[in-house]
């Protein structure tokens, strides 16, 4: 019973959660802001050609299935720690938006202790100039 209850858990994954949610979430957040967004490994032949694996091969630690697959892939890409992604708005700040950042204007009583606190304060002071004219 443990098997079918993971095969039908797995396609309710695919064909409910990640179509009717993820999918379509992500389809209309890329639309709204026009940004390029590539789904890794959303292919049926593939998921198809994955899903007979053995879960405790197909999500074992390290991606091993994939780097056994393909072994052209070197040794310090499969070892490099994961890094996320992240815009450098405390460099912007510094440089290509620094005039901007200067004259916020800030009351003494609102400390500044972080980057983000002059970025929101910027935002908001856009956004109210904006709506005011």
């Amino acid at each position: 019973m443990c098997g079918i209850a993971a095969i039908l858990s797995i396609d309710l994954e695919l064909t409910q959660y990640m179509r009717n949610q993820l999918l379509r979430d992500s389809n209309i957040m890329r639309m709204n802001w026009g940004l390029k967004l590539r789904v890794p490994l959303v292919d049926k032949a593939l998921l198809e050609a994955v899903a007979p694996i053995p879960s405790r091969i197909r999500l074992a630690p390290g991606n091993k299935l994939l780097t056994q697959a393909v072994t052209e892939v070197p040794d310090w890409v499969i070892n490099k720690p994961k890094k996320g992604f992240y815009f450098p708005f405390e460099s912007w700040m510094e440089s290509k938006f620094g005039d901007y950042f200067q004259n916020l204007n800030i009351p003494a009583n609102i400390p500044l202790n972080s980057w983000y606190r002059s970025w929101s304060l910027a935002i908001l002071k856009y956004w109210w100039e904006q709506i005011r004219s």
